[in-house]
């Protein structure tokens, strides 16, 4: 984005005449007072902080038409921490299909000179819980690939200058845990990703209480939600779907 960018060391401003950003709406929270506040998204009117990844388009026209928009290549914003975005052009919800994901985007409009994020965000462990919330809840924005997932969590930790203090395996795992094929909830994307054709941004990223719901019978219902963990434990059983017996259900079931 060398071009559609300038930087003069405090703020990094659009450089192209007209930006847009699309970010999923899904992650939107109403701001508060609270310093610790780790909301995924939320918009001031003024501003919107977010974490910097998300999708973006650049244009040098006076007018955006769905045709040019069509035309016009994708970028991605990958900067896993939190920023503050100005841009002064509005915000349009739509529904937009990007690399074969349909979603719906707040889509915010930039004009030349817009602030796009301060040059170097302050270090703080609220970014690092921000992004790792972010994950955990299984919204990373599709704009990244399954394994640019683990290297941006990685990258949160070392901007804000913590040790994650778990192996690095450890990340993997839970990463390759939540992330399944967008064909098959109860097949792991790992399994599929390095078959010929398969787009790398084809998985659908489960939450932590998903995840439990597709692993075990037992390990949905000893988990949160119990009204709507039975309904998918009914169906695992009644479609004797494969289950993933944790360790503590096999040493109780000795």
């Amino acid at each position: 984005m060398a071009n559609e960018l300038s930087n003069d060391g405090k703020y990094i401003y659009i450089n192209s005449q007209l930006a847009e950003a699309y970010i999923p709406d899904e992650i939107f929270d109403r701001p508060t007072d609270d310093p610790t506040n780790s909301s995924l998204a939320y918009d001031t009117g003024e501003s919107v902080t977010s974490i910097g990844i998300f999708y973006m388009r650049f244009y040098d026209v006076d007018e955006i038409t769905p045709e040019i928009r069509e035309k016009t290549p994708v970028r991605t914003l990958s900067y896993p921490n939190k920023i503050e975005t100005v841009p002064t052009g509005g915000m349009t919800k739509m529904t937009l299909t990007i690399n074969g994901q349909t979603d719906v985007y707040r889509v915010y409009l930039y004009n030349h000179s817009d602030i796009l994020m301060e040059s170097a965000s302050k270090k703080s462990y609220v970014n690092t819980e921000m992004f790792t919330k972010l994950i955990m809840s299984g919204k990373i924005p599709k704009s990244l690939t399954y394994d640019e997932i683990y290297f941006n969590w990685l990258k949160s930790f070392q901007i804000n200058g913590i040790n994650p203090g778990i192996p690095p395996v450890l990340m993997q795992a839970i990463i390759a845990k939540m992330c399944r094929s967008s064909g098959d909830v109860n097949t792991q994307f790992r399994m599929v990703a390095g078959k010929e054709k398969v787009d790398p941004h084809d998985y659908t990223m489960l939450s932590m209480n998903q995840v439990s719901a597709y692993s075990s019978v037992m390990s949905s219902m000893s988990f949160e939600r119990f009204a709507e963990k039975l309904t998918t434990s009914l169906i695992m059983t009644k479609e004797d779907l494969p289950q993933e017996p944790s360790p503590i259900e096999k040493l109780i079931t000795i």
